[in-house]
């Protein structure tokens, strides 16, 4: 399987750091947590303990593990949005509340 075949660009950086550090990213089960790692972080995000571990095992610093997901991130949530207009009105209201605090 190609890169470009892994679909998000988080999972296609988990590839490329993955070869790097050694991993054989072809075998069944190191392909299937790259991309559940890579549906959690686009989705939810990682915590700081999470990113920590994938970092190690990476042999990359916590930044650039946040830094390669995050923007993949923001642009999901904000799809999910626009296809919920009724969370978009939502969102503006709490925003409201919260600076009136």
């Amino acid at each position: 399987m190609s890169v470009e075949d892994w679909g998000s660009g988080f999972a296609r950086w988990l590839v490329c750091r993955g070869r790097v550090a050694g991993y054989d990213t072809e075998n069944g089960g190191v392909r299937a947590l790259i991309v559940m790692l890579a549906q959690v972080a686009v989705d939810r995000g990682l915590t700081p303990g999470e990113t920590a571990v994938v970092a190690e095992l990476l042999g990359v610093g916590s930044e650039e593990v946040t830094a390669a997901y995050v923007g993949e991130m923001r642009e999901r949530a904000m799809m999910r949005l626009l296809e919920h207009p009724d969370l978009g009105v939502l969102d503006v209201y709490l925003d409201d509340v919260a600076d009136e605090r």
